[in-house]
């Protein structure tokens, strides 16, 4: 187990620091899944985008724990109940297997951007629009990175250590983030790229 601080504020805006303890089994997760964000953010040369995607389909798995078998419809769901629906119309398609299923475009995304996984893991044949959201306006792996961040912001907003108090926002791990990004507009730039 280890610790991790996070910056807090108080009502005199001193920076105060609480300690939290990873030896929770989610906490643990989810540091776990970040290192595989943060491994895939790597900038080298030789680095390629099909590792990157292995890799942040690989931390959504560790973060929401998808059993096996099954990842992609727990993956939809896990995402889709993390996010919330927010009010986003229910779409019945076909997913790539040719099965029927019903998800928001939250879900949807999180079938596209598994069935890339499993086309690069398993050695299929990738084109290019494999690489793009249905509306072909976002790489999956771009989106992955902003989705993981919604998510993250949800776990810690649930667990008390994120608010939109504006005391908070002057400090802290996210700082910035909170300034620019509220929920709403973090949830629109998801969905217009969708």
């Amino acid at each position: 187990a280890g610790l991790f601080i996070v910056a807090m504020s108080t009502r005199s805006s001193e920076n105060r620091y609480k300690l939290i303890d990873t030896g929770d089994h989610e906490e643990t997760r989810i540091f776990r899944a970040l290192n595989w964000v943060r491994d895939s953010c790597m900038n080298f040369d030789f680095f390629k985008d099909e590792s990157r995607a292995v890799m942040l389909a690989t931390a959504f798995e560790i973060f929401f724990l998808l059993p096996e078998p099954g990842k992609e419809d727990s993956f939809a769901e896990s995402l889709e109940t993390r996010l919330g629906k927010c009010g986003l119309p229910a779409i019945t398609k076909k997913n790539a297997r040719g099965k029927d299923k019903t998800n928001t475009i939250y879900g949807w995304w999180a079938r596209d951007f598994y069935s890339l996984r499993s086309k690069i893991v398993h050695g299929e044949k990738i084109t290019n629009i494999d690489w793009f959201s249905s509306n072909k306006r976002k790489r999956h792996i771009d989106i992955a990175l902003l989705m993981m961040q919604f998510c993250l912001y949800r776990v810690l907003t649930q667990k008390g250590l994120l608010t939109y108090s504006s005391e908070f926002q002057s400090i802290g791990i996210y700082a910035t983030f909170l300034k620019n990004q509220k929920e709403e507009k973090l949830a629109a730039d998801i969905e217009q790229w969708l």
